[in-house]
């Protein structure tokens, strides 16, 4: 039993269940392929950024909370996750989201408020 990359649908013969979910599909799939790799730049550096700083200067905490607003910028622009096969590209792009809003509110209230870490 085969179920729409797109839109997670069973019980169906073909990757995509319709024509719609297959422009749908086809167009993440392209934008993935010419994004992936600024993408995981741009993770990588943030995090390496966040562990460096919390490391060497704890005290500058700004820093992480600039770049918690950043990852979550940068998942809410580029919303690729490892869900695909398990539950489409629609809930998968549904969840990322979801996820990086709160990513991209808990870093603008912490730096408006001067929120602190309870572990920092």
């Amino acid at each position: 039993m085969k179920k729409c990359k797109y839109c997670n649908k069973k019980n169906i013969e073909d990757d995509f269940c319709s024509d719609d979910c297959k422009n749908k599909g086809e167009r993440y799939f392209n934008y993935w392929k010419k994004y992936k790799y600024f993408f995981g730049l741009i993770i990588t550096i943030s995090i390496f950024v966040i562990i460096m700083q919390v490391a060497l200067y704890p005290e500058c905490i700004i820093v992480s909370k600039i770049l918690t607003l950043v990852l979550g910028l940068t998942f809410f622009i580029f919303p690729f996750g490892n869900t695909i096969d398990s539950i489409g590209i629609k809930n998968t792009v549904y969840i990322v989201r979801t996820i990086s809003t709160i990513l991209i509110i808990v870093g603008i209230v912490s730096i408006v408020f001067d929120f602190k870490w309870p572990l920092l």
